[in-house]
């Protein structure tokens, strides 16, 4: 007990000379520090990305009164640059988005900021979009030629009907073939546009994909 008696009697001495000290009371608050200084100046060993978080632009003038913009769309918009930043814009203003632009954009982003594993699902989404996209441009160009040879079909079917009795005879093995090529056609023609309703879902799962990897 002799020792913490003299450890406690130091405290207490202490405690009685800090509560004996005077300090200036407190000023009104002045606006020095609210002038618009370059805060990597402040910051030592600043890396890349952080002066682009706070640097500011020189060419700028003082900003008029107003909302500010969100902190992180104005980094997201330094690091993208303006053109990549308006070609994104673009191709999000149509029925559905540019995938490939996107990805760029991504990568972009994953240049300033890494993020482990982004960058992967980048490349896997540019792959798969890559492979479905040929699938649905091989899948339309099938639907349009069995598209043209029904109407070849309808069309030689309509002619028969037309011509006289002799050329119909002529004509009448042929004429009887036609309708159950024209369901076979019709019914191809179903199956590969329902496979490309298919790869265009597919497509659009992407891209709730993406949008989720740029929200990363």
């Amino acid at each position: 007990m002799a020792l913490l008696d003299s450890y406690l009697e130091q405290m207490e001495a202490s405690a009685i000379t800090i509560g004996k000290l005077r300090f200036e009371r407190p000023k009104i608050f002045t606006n020095a520090l609210l002038g618009a200084h370059e805060i990597t100046a402040l910051i030592r060993d600043t890396e890349p990305y952080e002066r682009s978080l706070f640097s500011l632009d020189p060419g700028v003038g003082r900003p008029r009164p107003g909302p500010a913009p969100p902190a992180q769309q104005s980094a997201v918009a330094r690091v993208l640059g303006p053109d990549m930043l308006s070609g994104i814009r673009r191709s999000t203003r149509g029925r559905g988005v540019d995938v490939p632009v996107l990805l760029n954009g991504a990568e972009k982003l994953c240049e300033a900021y890494a993020v482990a594993g982004v960058p992967e699902r980048i490349r896997a989404i540019r792959k798969r979009h890559q492979r479905i996209a040929a699938s649905v441009e091989e899948h339309e160009e099938k639907v349009l030629q069995q598209q043209a040879k029904l109407h070849r079909l309808q069309a030689g079917a309509a002619e028969d009907e037309t011509e006289t009795g002799d050329e119909d005879e002529a004509q009448g093995p042929t004429t009887a073939a036609r309708p159950h090529d024209i369901d076979a056609l019709e019914a191809e023609v179903a199956e590969l546009e329902a496979r490309k309703r298919l790869l265009e879902d597919r497509v659009a799962g992407m891209e709730k994909d993406l949008g989720g990897l740029l929200q990363v």
